[in-house]
């Protein structure tokens, strides 16, 4: 019955690859030959009113991507994590796990583990790419999830007390301590820095001359300063002073009678120009998207690079109008971010947008904005 199933979906779809076959057999399998068929009448349906478009690749999907989005949808978080590798984001858009690290993923085969504690590990700071995923799970296992997250509040007041040192550091090295000896002992050691710093500490650390630490010497004992010997008396001699004429009386000069200066009134002084908030964005056509944004300030500096970025990647049409959906975001009360934390500046919700757009590789050598939690 599956299989005839399977035969007609591929055929009315007209997949004829491998991949998405085999995908769509496994749907059949764990969502149940009733809901796959609800899928399939579904997709007739959007196929019918327009398709779905997709953004990134500026077409549309083909029918077999048509019903793999609408069986994403359709999935609950594990489901999810089965079929399609991935997780749900908060912002509703979907993340593709890594490959296991040590045959453990984020929450996939870890005990009791329930999509309301999933999204609590991810409120918490936790996701796919937190290294060292072996030693979060024996914590989880051998400590439970409520002590989990204490120790996780616990380690982000331990970084705020260290800005140099990440979440992540700060997390593993208590982690690491507090696990059973027995449990320790079967994990690889963990080997993490002192201080890990960002990029945009490195750069003020390059800015300010990367001043190193010079050890001081230990303090001798000052030896007695030798008494001054005061300098013999040199002898006077008198010199007899020569006899001068008397000087002649010298008539004064006649003054010259000057004119009081007329004071002549300064023209003035012409108000200071405005200061446009995008003089630090170089590029005209990325400043203007700013403008159009309704950006009042200057931006920083790793803000600029992702806009540049986003710039190159998505094009100056896609960037504009992401700039008006901003002036729409704000009139609606900003924008809930992933983290939780709602923008409500222009600046933040623009650059945050055009990050959240950017793939993997390209988000790979830009710092995270604000409201992001990856």
């Amino acid at each position: 019955m599956s299989d005839e199933l399977h035969q007609q979906i591929v055929a009315e779809l007209g997949e004829t690859a491998p991949g998405p076959g085999a995908q769509i057999e496994h749907i059949i399998q764990r969502l149940g030959p009733e809901r796959a068929r609800d899928l399939l009448a579904e997709t007739h349906r959007v196929e019918a009113s327009g398709g779905l478009w997709l953004e990134r690749l500026n077409r549309r999907r083909s029918p077999g991507g048509v019903f793999l989005f609408l069986a994403r949808q359709s999935c609950d978080d594990q489901t999810l994590a089965e079929l399609f590798n991935e997780r749900r984001l908060p912002d509703g858009s979907f993340e593709r796990l890594p490959k296991p690290k040590d045959n453990y993923a984020f929450g996939g085969d870890w005990p009791d583990m329930t999509p309301e504690a999933y999204g609590r590990l991810c409120a918490a700071g936790f996701s796919v790419n937190f290294p060292r995923l072996d030693i979060v799970r024996a914590f989880w296992v051998a400590q439970g999830e409520p002590t989990l997250l204490a120790l996780a509040q616990r380690a982000r007041a331990e970084k705020e007390k260290t800005k140099r040192r990440t979440f992540s550091d700060v997390f593993l090295t208590l982690a690491y301590a507090e696990l059973p000896a027995d449990v320790a002992a079967q994990l690889p050691p963990i080997n993490l820095p002192e201080a890990r710093y960002g990029r945009v500490e490195r750069k003020k650390m390059a800015q300010a001359g990367n001043r190193a630490v010079v050890e001081r010497r230990p303090a001798y004992e000052a030896s007695p300063a030798p008494q001054a010997i005061p300098p013999a008396p040199q002898a006077v001699r008198l010199v007899p002073q020569a006899v001068r004429p008397a000087p002649r009386a010298v008539s004064p000069a006649p003054q010259v009678v000057r004119s009081a200066p007329v004071a002549v009134p300064l023209p003035p002084a012409a108000p200071p120009a405005p200061e446009d908030p995008t003089l630090n964005i170089g590029d005209e056509k990325l400043r203007a998207v700013a403008l159009g944004a309704g950006v009042l300030k200057s931006l920083k500096a790793e803000q600029v690079e992702i806009l540049s970025v986003a710039y190159q990647a998505l094009g100056p049409e896609r960037l504009a109008q992401l700039a008006a959906q901003v002036q729409a975001d704000l009139r609606t009360g900003g924008v809930v971010a992933q983290n939780g934390e709602r923008l409500t500046a222009p600046e933040t919700i623009l650059v945050y947008q055009a990050y959240a757009r950017l793939n993997r590789a390209q988000r790979k050598t830009l710092a995270a904005p604000q409201g992001w939690m990856g």
